[in-house]
Parts: structure tokens; sequence; C-alpha cells
């Protein structure tokens, strides 16, 4: 190998080391539902834009009936960058106690405000659309609905800010 060859290889393994040193694996699931058999499908997790540190995320928590009030299910929260994760609940779902809302999908605004685009319920036949917000994500209490309307399936969340307020965009399949 030329000495430029070994140099770039060295390089390449130097710069995959650096990256490799970056990546840390958490479970985020609470320790509350460390004896579950459920997997947690369809997770979803929002970093904050201006502070890296404060992450929203949520997942198909099957039988999490852990909230006092039945009616909102729980999304997890940390200020550390992942390294603890507290749950806090805050997703309006009326109805129908320790069924957690489907298919969420959060993003964080411009502002700061965190929005979330869930099923509910997710038996229902036509498949209500809900979406979300909220200025606090620590704070124990419902986000606010903006939208409740009939879609198909698995919402997803576009959050931007154009010379103004936060615009939602909300696409479905």
């Amino acid at each position: 190998m030329s000495p430029v060859g070994r140099l770039a290889a060295i390089a390449l393994i130097l710069g995959a080391r650096s990256v490799a040193a970056q990546v840390r694996v958490v479970n985020m699931i609470p320790i509350l539902f460390g004896d579950e058999t459920q997997w947690n499908p369809e997770p979803t997790l929002a970093v904050h834009p201006t502070d890296r540190g404060l992450l929203a995320a949520s997942a198909f928590l099957l039988g999490t009936d852990v909230c006092e009030n039945s009616s909102v299910s729980p999304i997890l929260v940390s200020r550390d960058t992942g390294a603890t994760w507290q749950m806090v609940c805050s997703l309006p779902t009326p109805g129908l106690a320790g069924m957690p809302a489907a298919d969420v999908s959060l993003r964080w605004g411009s502002s700061g405000r965190l929005y979330a685009a869930y099923v509910w319920p997710p038996t229902s036949d036509s498949v209500p659309l809900r979406v979300a917000v909220t200025d606090d994500v620590f704070a124990p209490r419902p986000m606010t609905t903006i939208l409740s309307k009939n879609l198909v399936d698995q919402p997803d969340l576009l959050v931007f800010n154009h010379a103004g307020p936060d615009r939602v965009m909300v696409a479905g399949s």
C-alpha cells in the first residue's frame, strides 16, 4: 500500500472510532415495564431544535395503564440527551383505560412547543387522527388537542416556522 493509501486508511479508522464513541444505546422503556413480554413497536424520537439535550419519545407501550388519569397516555422525556428518561402522562386518550395511543409521531416546533400526531382510539374503524401540543413536556397534564379528524393510518408530522407561528403539516398513509 502506498504511503498516501496508508494515511487514508488510518484517517478512515480514526474517523470511524470517533463516530463510534459518539453512539450510545439506551433502553428508554421505564423499569416499571422491565418484566413485560410485549415488544414496543413504532418508536418515535424528537430532538429539541435548540436544546439538543431535550428529547421526547414514544413507543407502543401495550397494557400501560400507568397514568392516574385514564384519559391520558404516557410519553417519555429526557433532559440529559437520553441518559435518563421520565414518563409523563400527557397524550389525550379519553376512554379505553389502559390502551395507549397508536402510531405516535412527535416533533418540536421552533417555538419550543412539542407536537404529537397519533391515532386514537386505535380500535376504531375510521382511524381517527389527533394532533396535540404542549409548551412544557414535563408538565403532568394533558396536551391541548388542536385537531381531531378521520385519516387512514401512520400519521407523520412536519413542523416549521416561516416568519411567524409554527406551521404543522400532517401526512398519513
